[in-house]
């Protein structure tokens, strides 16, 4: 019986942060990085993710239309929101209409988010 790691893509705008974010899941799951709208949704349409990690934040749009995007194509992705901005009402409507299904504010401690997305 072979296990299989989880495929993670880390969407965000920031470099930094999206380093950040793949150093913390890399022993725990294959990831794979974007820096923007157009780029996450061509890795989607490449290969399958179990995980969506997106900054409501992006350059080219935001987290949310992103998860829209996804959750439409593929309902079985986990989609985290990482956002500095938790009160903003588009995050608090995705996640109430089950676009997200998890939202992380800033700054994080890389330990939680590891156990958030991934579990113990």
């Amino acid at each position: 019986m072979t296990l299989t790691r989880p495929r993670v893509l880390v969407v965000d705008d920031e470099r930094y942060n999206r380093e950040l974010v793949q150093r913390t899941l890399a022993r725990y799951a294959d990831v794979l990085v974007a820096c923007d709208l157009a780029e996450a949704l061509a890795a989607c349409a490449a290969v399958t993710v179990d995980v969506l990690i997106t900054d409501q934040r992006l350059g080219s749009g935001t987290g949310t239309e992103l998860a829209a995007r996804v959750r439409a194509a593929a309902p079985q992705t986990r989609i985290v929101l990482i956002t500095g901005y938790a009160d903003a009402a588009a995050v608090i409507a995705a996640q109430a209409a089950g676009i997200v299904d998890d939202v992380i504010g800033k700054p994080f401690a890389p330990i939680a988010l590891r156990q958030r997305v991934l579990g113990p």
